[in-house]
């Protein structure tokens, strides 16, 4: 038959890596298994260890400290404090007690703490009794953490917005609250950052994932890229809506942090909510997290979900803010605002409509 039709009769070895048109013989495999090659020009001294903007910050802090120096020594003493590691760490402490005394904030003596480890490779010997100042300085003032937004008042945040028709402001609302995100990460996400489920092709998924680049906890090994999963069906339709339609390149708020503030402080006023509460953006990631354990979510699934590594700080952290709120200690009028307009939002997300199973970006 081959003969009849003018095909040559094939004489010879097979190739399947020839046929299956890679360039090497194993198949599945990169043509050099392992890390990737790069330009190998720049030294490893030179590779900062902490964002730019934190750099700056720590060259800022440490300028502070040498200037302090000079007010304080003679130009000989400076010199002789910075040839003795150990010395210099008893100057350093020194100056943490003048940091404390002077309304200074704690952030600054880590800061410079760290910087002088970097600096001064031998301080690390000695640099103990500079984290035993840390703690004491922890002791006289404990760490405050965010006040969580409850759901009620997140609900309600979200309904004003929504009948102003800052849809974009109601939706990073959502995807920080429901998702147990930073709001600085939906600020700052692209269209192709927020998977539906239709973008995957996938429209009886339950859950919309926000994915992360260049996270804040990315060099505690945590992963590089992570991402946060939405699973509030009742704010599906709405998102999408909202953000489905933008370009895969650009951000879903449309507008500068600062923006988003100005009009979270509009929304607190308008609910009668005054600024002594302590809401704040950063509390909707605390009040998604105090609402997913008191719908009794599992202690490793809410670490997964918050993308947090120690169970003990997490554990910490909900016996000190699960059962407060600051909705008892609101006036009258304020909490009737909260609780009429908690109460219009299904009827205000059932005008989206129901567009789960569109084709995404």
């Amino acid at each position: 038959m081959a003969l009849k039709l003018g095909l040559r009769r094939w004489e010879g070895l097979f190739d399947p890596a020839a046929c299956a048109k890679i360039s090497n013989c194993r198949i599945g495999e990169a043509s050099s298994p392992g890390p990737s090659r790069r330009d190998r020009t720049q030294t490893l001294d030179d590779v900062l260890l902490v964002e730019p903007k934190t750099a700056a910050l720590q060259s800022a802090i440490y300028a502070q400290f040498v200037r302090w120096l000079g007010e304080t020594l003679s130009e000989g003493a400076q010199q002789s404090v910075f040839r003795h590691p150990a010395l210099l760490v008893q100057v350093a402490k020194s100056y943490a007690s003048f940091l404390y005394s002077s309304g200074r904030s704690l952030y600054q003596l880590r800061h410079l703490i760290l910087t002088l480890q970097r600096e001064f490779v031998e301080t690390k010997l000695y640099t103990s009794v500079l984290w035993d100042m840390v703690s004491r300085w922890e002791l006289l003032e404990p760490t405050q953490h965010r006040t969580p937004v409850p759901k009620m008042i997140f609900r309600a945040l979200v309904s004003t917005a929504l009948l102003w028709g800052w849809e974009r402001t109601a939706g990073i609302i959502a995807i920080a609250f429901c998702g147990i995100t930073r709001p600085g990460e939906p600020l700052r996400a692209l269209r192709k950052h927020v998977v539906f489920p239709g973008d995957a092709l996938e429209p009886d998924r339950e859950s919309i994932y926000l994915i992360i680049d260049r996270p804040k906890s990315r060099k505690r090994g945590t992963g590089r890229v992570q991402h946060s999963s939405i699973r509030d069906r009742e704010f599906f339709d709405f998102l999408f809506s909202v953000f489905g339609s933008i370009e895969a390149d650009q951000p879903i708020f449309n507008a500068s942090p600062s923006a988003f503030r100005r009009r979270w402080d509009a929304l607190l006023k308008a609910l009668f909510i005054p600024k002594s509460a302590g809401l704040t953006p950063g509390g909707l990631r605390a009040g998604g997290c105090v609402r997913a354990f008191q719908e009794s979510m599992d202690i490793s699934l809410l670490m997964w979900r918050m993308r947090v590594r120690h169970q003990s700080t997490l554990e910490s952290y909900l016996q000190e803010v699960t059962a407060s709120s600051v909705i008892p200690d609101l006036e009258p009028r304020s909490r009737k605002a909260i609780a009429e307009a908690a109460n219009v939002l299904p009827f205000l997300l059932s005008r989206f409509p129901r567009c789960r199973t569109a084709k995404g970006p």
